[in-house]
C-alpha cells in the first residue's frame, strides 16, 4: 500500500504542478509527503502520514500548505486539485466561493478557464467578482441582497444573454456602464466560451 501511494504521489504531484503553473503559480512547487510509520497502529488507510506541502516562492522549500499558503493561494491550489481529480472523482457538484481571490487580469482568465475544465465532469458553481472569471461560466446567477420589511432577503436571477452582458459590463466598468464597457463584456463572454 505503502508503495503504490508513494508511486502516486508522483503522478499526483506532477499533474498538480502543471494545473498552478496554468493557474499563474509558476514558481510555486507542491509535493506530497509520505512517512511510514511502521511502528503505528495499522488501519484502513495503513501506516502512512500523509501531508500535503507547498511553496509559494522560487528558492524557498515546501512546507506545510496550512502554515505558508494564503488564503488566495489556498484557493488556487484547491482549484488545481479538484481539476487534477477530475477524471478520477466522482464528485456531482462543486462550489467555489472567491477562487480568484487576490488575482487579476491574466491570471482570472486562467482560474476561468480552469473552471470551465472542471465542469466538463461535474456542476461547478463558483462565487466571483471578477468579470474574466465570470465570463467563462456556461450560465451567469446574479445574487444580490435587499431590505424588506427590516428582513434581508436574497435574490437569484438567472440572467439572459443581454442581461449577462450587461451585468459583465457593470463589473468591467463600475456604475456607469458605457458602450464600450458592453463591447468589452461581450469580447470577455466570447474569449470565455472558447475552452
Amino acid at each position: 500500500l505503502s508503495e503504490q501511494r508513494n508511486k502516486a504521489a508522483r503522478t499526483f504531484e506532477k499533474a498538480v504542478r502543471g494545473n498552478l503553473m496554468g493557474l499563474g503559480m509558476d514558481q510555486s512547487r507542491f509535493e506530497v509527503q509520505i512517512e511510514h510509520e511502521a511502528s503505528a497502529a495499522f488501519t484502513e488507510t495503513g501506516q502512512d502520514r500523509v501531508e500535503f506541502r507547498f511553496s509559494a516562492n522560487a528558492g524557498q522549500p515546501p512546507r506545510s500548505m496550512s502554515r505558508v499558503a494564503s488564503g488566495g493561494e489556498l484557493s488556487r491550489i484547491g482549484l488545481a486539485l479538484r481539476v487534477a481529480l477530475s477524471d478520477q472523482a466522482r464528485i456531482p457538484t462543486m462550489i467555489f466561493d472567491e477562487v480568484d481571490a487576490g488575482v487579476g487580469g491574466a491570471v482570472a482568465q486562467l482560474v476561468g478557464e480552469k473552471l470551465r475544465t472542471v465542469a466538463r465532469q461535474c456542476q461547478v458553481f463558483s462565487v466571483t467578482h471578477l468579470p474574466q472569471v465570470a465570463a467563462c461560466g456556461h450560465h451567469h446567477l446574479q445574487v444580490s441582497k435587499q431590505v424588506v420589511d427590516g428582513n434581508t432577503q436574497t435574490r437569484v436571477i438567472r440572467l439572459n444573454e443581454t442581461q449577462r452582458i450587461e451585468e459583465i459590463a457593470r463589473m468591467v466598468g463600475g456604475k456607469h456602464i458605457t458602450d464600450q464597457s458592453r463591447s468589452h463584456a461581450a469580447d470577455l463572454i466570447r474569449s470565455g466560451q472558447q475552452n
